[in-house]
């Protein structure tokens, strides 16, 4: 009687010290990481992105979403289901991770184009997390820099405000890069991150003193300020990159602006 009271006690004191033990491990977080070619692509040719996923519970969603003209082709690996949208690809991950798998994209014939890949991972729980190590992928050889807008909305009302990105890309070795905005009368420009650029407001303009290497990016953001009296209809803003001993280069990606 002894012994069997011993025993039960022993095992008592064990569940307590696993217990402690797993209340003070921590929580595990839905991650999902990307890669890339770290050189650049031919022109009209395939390359593959692959994205590893892990603790998003029973099941998983990996969103991804690329440019105009590039192209999703296929994948393989541990993928459940895929549906695509336009320039979103959306991955179904059924089961519990870690999951790897590989897509594939087709650049466009572009020299030059250049193509900020981004992504997120919605976990079982529909939280949505950054797929990590954005992707900026360029077409070798064409331009000596390109440029790429982002705006966070395209669909505004008057007098509310939204934010640009430019993310500019050294396809070689270039000197004093700059970027141009040319925006609609009356709209106001507020800095945000310059990215150590010079900003020069009479012009809308941001110039780098230092040099840029071959795949070099360097990214800046901006606040645009509608006037209240905008009338509703599209609006376009436009721009254009340039260097020492470079001519300007249009920037691509989003320049329209609905004012609604």
């Amino acid at each position: 009687m002894k012994i069997r009271t011993m025993t039960i006690a022993m095992i008592v004191m064990l569940l307590v010290v696993v217990m402690g033990t797993m209340a003070v491990m921590p929580a595990t977080a839905t991650m999902a990481t990307r890669d890339v070619p770290d050189e650049c692509v031919e022109a009209g040719d395939d390359f593959t992105v692959t994205v590893t996923a892990d603790d998003y519970g029973g099941f998983g969603l990996v969103i991804e979403t690329l440019c105009n003209g590039w192209e999703y082709k296929g994948v393989t690996g541990a993928v459940d289901d895929v549906k695509t949208a336009g320039n979103t690809v959306a991955f179904l991950l059924m089961g519990r991770g870690p999951k790897t798998f590989t897509y594939t994209v087709s650049a466009p014939d572009d020299q030059g184009a250049c193509c900020p890949i981004s992504g997120i991972i919605r976990d079982e729980d529909k939280v949505d997390h950054a797929v990590t190590w954005t992707a900026e992928i360029f077409v070798c050889g064409g331009n000596p820099v390109s440029t790429v807008r982002d705006l966070s909305d395209q669909t505004v009302e008057a007098g509310s405000i939204f934010t640009v990105t430019l993310t500019l890309t050294a396809n070689e070795d270039i000197h004093a890069p700059a970027l141009n905005e040319d925006l609609p009368a009356g709209w106001t420009v507020t800095e945000m991150d310059n990215d150590g650029a010079i900003y020069r407001a009479s012009t809308t303009e941001w110039v780098w003193v230092a040099a840029m290497s071959s795949g070099d990016t360097r990214t800046l953001t901006y606040e645009v300020t509608v006037p209240v009296g905008a009338t509703p209809q599209d609006y376009g803003i436009t721009g254009q990159a340039s260097a020492y001993d470079v001519d300007p280069l249009d920037i691509s990606g989003e320049s329209t602006v609905t004012v609604v």
